[in-house]
C-alpha cells in the first residue's frame, strides 16, 4: 500500500471516532435538569421565605417595617449549541493537511419576578384577627392546641393569654395556661370537635365535647366548663369572636391578627443587651414563668449549626437546629402567614431580575 493511501487511512480512522462522538452528544438537555432544578428551586424559595420570616419577627422588635416579597414565577431557559468541523486534504507526494473543528456553546438563563406584597387585601390580612373557627379547624385536624391557642388568641370567655393586656395592664390570667393544657389533652383523646350549625342568620361555628371519653378526660372537660362558666349540661356552644361570651352557651375569642402573631414571637428574640441599654429594642416582658413560643438566639459571630439565620445591626438572629419547639412553631407561623396572605399582586409593582 502507497505511503499517501495509508497516512490517508490513519487520519480518517483517528477522527472519524471524534466526530460521531461530538454528534451522538446532540441529544436534548431539557428532561435531565427537571429533578435538578425542581429540587434547587424549591429548596431555595423554603430557604428564602425562612429568612424572610425571622428577619420580619426581629424588625418587629425594633419596630423597623416588616416587609414582604413574593416569588411569583421562576423561568430557566437552556440553549445548547455543537458545531464541527472536520477537513482532510491529500495531495501526490509528501505533501498533505488535514483540518479538525469543534465549537460548543453553553448557557442557563434564569428569569425570576419578584412582587411586594402591599395593598389593601394584604394589609386587611395583617391587621384583620383570625377567625375563631379557622383556629378550632386547625385544632380538629390535629395541629397541637395549646401552642395553637397561645400563639392565635388574646383571650377566651375573658381569661387573657400572656402580653394581651398591654404592658400597663396586669398580665395574663394564670387560668389561660392551664386552659389550653386541658384542651390539648381533650384533643389528644378526639373528645373535641367543631361543625358548622344553621342559624336563622345563617351557618354559625359550633364548638362540641364528646360524652363518651375516659374518665380523666371527663375531668379535663369539666374543668373547660367550669373555667369558660358554660352550661355543664349543653351539647354544643356557639364560637364567636369576642372579648367576653354572652351567654353560658357561648364561646368568645379575642383572637391575634398576623401582626399581633409576629409581635407576641419577637418577645422571644435575645436581644443583644447594647440594644436594649441604647432603647433600640422593646424591653423583654416580664417574667410569668413561662417559656417563649421562640426561642431566637443572637450574637456577633454566624451561628455553625442554624435551622435559619440573619444578619441584622451587626449581629446574628439565629434559631437552633436542636431546638425542635421552635422549628417546628416557626415552620408553622410560615404556613399560617400563607393561610391568611390575601394580598393583590395584579397592580403591585413586578420586578424581574434575569439571574443568568
Amino acid at each position: 500500500m502507497k505511503s499517501g493511501s495509508r497516512s490517508k487511512l490513519i487520519i480518517t480512522c483517528l477522527l472519524l471516532p471524534a466526530l460521531l462522538a461530538l454528534l451522538s452528544g446532540c441529544t436534548t438537555i431539557g428532561p435531565n435538569t427537571i429533578a435538578r432544578d425542581r429540587f434547587d428551586y424549591s429548596t431555595g424559595l423554603a430557604t428564602s421565605w425562612q429568612r424572610q420570616m425571622l428577619l420580619n419577627i426581629v424588625k418587629m422588635r425594633y419596630f423597623d417595617t416588616p416587609v414582604f416579597l413574593d416569588v411569583t414565577s421562576v423561568i430557566n431557559s437552556y440553549t445548547l449549541q455543537r458545531e464541527v468541523n472536520l477537513g482532510l486534504t491529500f495531495k501526490q507526494g509528501a505533501e498533505n493537511s488535514q483540518t479538525l473543528g469543534g465549537k460548543g456553546i453553553y448557557s442557563d438563563r434564569p428569569t425570576i419576578s419578584y412582587v411586594p406584597l402591599m395593598g389593601d387585601k394584604f394589609t386587611k390580612s395583617l391587621l384583620t384577627p383570625t377567625k375563631p373557627e379557622t383556629i378550632f379547624t386547625l385544632i380538629q385536624v390535629g395541629w397541637r392546641a395549646d401552642l395553637l391557642m397561645r400563639i392565635t388568641i388574646k383571650s377566651i370567655n375573658g381569661i387573657y393569654n400572656e402580653g394581651s393586656r398591654g404592658r400597663e395592664q396586669p398580665v395574663s390570667d394564670m387560668r389561660f395556661s392551664s386552659l389550653i393544657q386541658a384542651f390539648r389533652r381533650i384533643q389528644l383523646s378526639n373528645a373535641v370537635g367543631m361543625k358548622m350549625g344553621k342559624t336563622e342568620d345563617g351557618k354559625t361555628p359550633l364548638l362540641f365535647f364528646r360524652r363518651e371519653v375516659p374518665e380523666e378526660t371527663q375531668k379535663d372537660i369539666l374543668y373547660v366548663r367550669e373555667t369558660l362558666r358554660l352550661d355543664p349540661e349543653a351539647e354544643e356552644f356557639h364560637l364567636r369572636f369576642g372579648p367576653i361570651s354572652r351567654n353560658d352557651k357561648e364561646v368568645a375569642l379575642l383572637t391575634r391578627s398576623m401582626l399581633e402573631v409576629l409581635v407576641a414571637i419577637s418577645s422571644g428574640i435575645e436581644v443583644p443587651q447594647e440594644h436594649l441599654e441604647m432603647n433600640r429594642a422593646a424591653p423583654a416582658p416580664p417574667d410569668i414563668g413561662l417559656e417563649p413560643l421562640i426561642r431566637i438566639r443572637s450574637g456577633e459571630e454566624e451561628p455553625k449549626d442554624a435551622m435559619v439565620a440573619i444578619p441584622y445591626r451587626n449581629h446574628w438572629f439565629w434559631i437552633e437546629d436542636t431546638d425542635l419547639d421552635s422549628k417546628k412553631l416557626f415552620t408553622f407561623l410560615i404556613f399560617l402567614f400563607n393561610l391568611t396572605e390575601t394580598g393583590d399582586t395584579i397592580n403591585a409593582p413586578l420586578v424581574t431580575i434575569p439571574a443568568g
